[in-house]
C-alpha cells in the first residue's frame, strides 16, 4: 500500500506543479503591455486550454490508479495459498 500512496502523491504533485506553471505563465503574459499581448495572438487561450488538459489527465491518472488495487484480485482467487499448499502434499 505504501508504494500505491507514493505513486498517487507523485501524480497529484505533478498535477499541482503543472497547474502552478500554467497559472504563473498566464500571469506573466497578462503582465505584458497590451501591444505585446496582441502580438502573442491566441497564446493566452492556448495556456488556458492546457489547464483543461491537466484536469483531464489527472482524472485519467486517478482512474488508472483506482483500478490498480483490483489488478491482483483475480490472481488471489486462482492462486489461493491454502489450495496451492494442499496440491503439493
Amino acid at each position: 500500500m505504501f508504494v500505491f500512496h507514493c505513486k498517487l502523491f507523485h501524480v497529484s504533485s505533478h498535477s499541482l506543479h503543472a497547474k502552478w506553471k500554467v497559472k504563473s505563465t498566464l500571469g506573466f503574459v497578462e503582465s505584458l503591455p497590451e501591444r505585446h499581448q496582441e502580438l502573442l495572438g491566441d497564446y493566452k487561450d492556448h495556456i488556458r486550454s492546457l489547464h483543461t488538459c491537466i484536469n483531464v489527465n489527472q482524472g485519467l491518472f486517478n482512474r488508472i490508479l483506482g483500478c490498480v488495487g483490483n489488478v491482483y484480485e483475480i490472481h488471489s482467487k486462482i492462486y489461493d495459498p491454502i489450495t496451492v499448499s494442499l496440491r503439493f502434499l
